[in-house]
């Protein structure tokens, strides 16, 4: 379902009016966040919003926000989901919302998107916009707490997959992260291809990898802790 939002543009504040999409498939919660963000008297507009996620991009070329607010907890496809959708051709400020945000997450790859508990919203959404808009990065405390103990759970899990691979295994994947191909490996441990790729087929099982991409992911990972 999608609301169009009519807002009215006050002509003594001379603060340029930020437009934010909203998607969230609480209608309740649009609902409040509409009341809060019209009555705050900010220079923050709703332009439109919806509860249907899967409409995110094409709101986007429509309306053009200069920031899109998303619920992180969503069926069919979440907040994170619907950022790196937008993130594949668009730079958009994102904040993602949520009381139950505990993956863990390469921030990396979510370069343009802050984090704010719902919990938080009376305090903090608007700020959070402004920042957004304006390029900083926000991320509230609990977030923060959650994700880092989810990587740190994350990085043990590793470190013990890790302690199960024999020193050829731990050699070759070294290997591996430096760029080298199994041919190239071969040659520098003084054993045929045949029998490196054997070893990545078992390294990968024992890291519990479905394919290379992935294996290599993880042995970063390794490489970083």
């Amino acid at each position: 379902m999608l609301m169009l939002v009519k807002t009215e543009l006050t002509t003594n504040n001379k603060q340029k009016k930020i437009s934010v999409l909203l998607i969230d498939d609480e209608a309740h919660w649009l609902e409040e966040a509409d009341d809060y963000i019209r009555f705050s008297k900010s220079n923050v507009r709703i332009v439109a919003q919806s509860d249907d996620p899967y409409k995110t991009q094409e709101l986007i070329k429509r309306f053009k926000p200069d920031v899109l607010v998303v619920d992180y907890c969503m069926p069919g496809l979440n907040g994170l989901e619907v950022a790196q959708r937008v993130q594949e051709s668009s730079t958009l400020p994102t904040v993602i919302l949520s009381a139950k945000l505990c993956e863990m997450i390469d921030f990396e790859r979510f370069n343009n998107c802050n984090f704010v508990d719902k919990s938080q919203i009376s305090k903090s959404l608007l700020s959070v916009i402004n920042n957004a808009y304006n390029g900083s990065k926000y991320i509230s405390d609990h977030t923060e707490n959650v994700l880092l103990k989810a990587q740190n759970n994350k990085l043990s899990e590793i470190s013990d997959l890790w302690r199960k691979l024999t020193p050829t295994e731990k050699a070759i994947s070294f290997h591996l992260v430096e760029g080298y191909c199994p041919k190239r490996i071969a040659e520098k441990i003084g054993v045929d291809t045949q029998t490196i790729r054997w070893h990545i087929k078992n390294i990968k099982t024992k890291l519990g990898c479905k394919d290379l991409y992935q294996l290599l992911r993880i042995l970063h990972k390794v490489k970083e802790y």
